[in-house]
C-alpha cells in the first residue's frame, strides 16, 4: 500500500471530523459531541501554530491523522513541536500508517526550525510507548511529578 502524507486543509474538514469522532469514540469518551468537534477544528484548522497531517492511500482515503502545535520553549531557547491525537483507522494498524505520519510531523517541525518534538502517552499504551522509541523519542524525563502519563521528548 502507497501511502501520501499532507497537510490538512478545508479540504480535508470532513474526513478530520469523521476520524476524530471515531477517535473519541475509541477512547471511550463521549465528549466532544458532533458539533463541538466541528467547531473546534473549524478553528484549529485556521491557526498558523498548528497542523493536522492527514494519511491517504493511493485512492485518496484517509488512513489516519496526527495533530502538530508549534510553540516558542523558554527551555529550548527555541521553537518546539507538539505531537497529539495520532489516529489511524484500525483496519490499517501495522501497515505502517501511523510511522508515516510520524515521519511527516518530525520533518515538517524540522523544516519549521524546531529543536525539539514531544508528546504524552498513556503507560498502558505499550504499543504506542514502543512506537515512539522507534522513533528515538525518550521519556527519560518527567515534566510532572506523579501521574501516569508518559512525557516523550526527541531532539532535531
Amino acid at each position: 500500500m502507497s501511502i501520501e502524507v499532507i497537510v490538512a486543509a478545508k479540504e480535508q474538514y470532513e474526513d478530520l471530523v469523521v476520524m476524530v469522532a471515531a477517535f473519541r469514540d475509541v477512547l471511550k469518551r463521549t465528549t466532544p459531541v458532533e458539533a463541538d468537534i466541528r467547531e473546534s477544528l473549524a478553528m484549529l484548522l485556521e491557526q498558523e501554530n498548528r497542523e493536522f497531517f492527514v494519511a491517504r492511500n493511493e485512492a485518496g482515503h484517509s488512513l489516519g491523522y496526527i495533530e502538530q502545535r508549534y510553540e516558542y520553549s523558554m527551555w529550548l531557547s527555541g521553537n518546539e513541536a507538539r505531537l497529539e491525537n495520532l489516529f489511524v483507522w484500525s483496519e490499517y494498524c501495522r501497515t505502517g500508517v501511523a510511522s508515516a505520519l510520524i515521519e511527516y510531523a518530525i520533518e515538517r517541525a524540522a523544516s519549521r526550525e524546531c529543536r525539539g518534538i514531544t508528546l504524552e502517552t498513556n503507560e498502558m499504551n505499550t504499543d504506542s510507548v514502543g512506537l515512539y522509541g522507534k522513533y528515538d523519542f525518550s521519556n527519560e524525563t518527567s515534566r510532572y511529578k506523579g501521574g501516569k502519563h508518559l512525557w516523550f521528548t526527541r531532539g532535531i
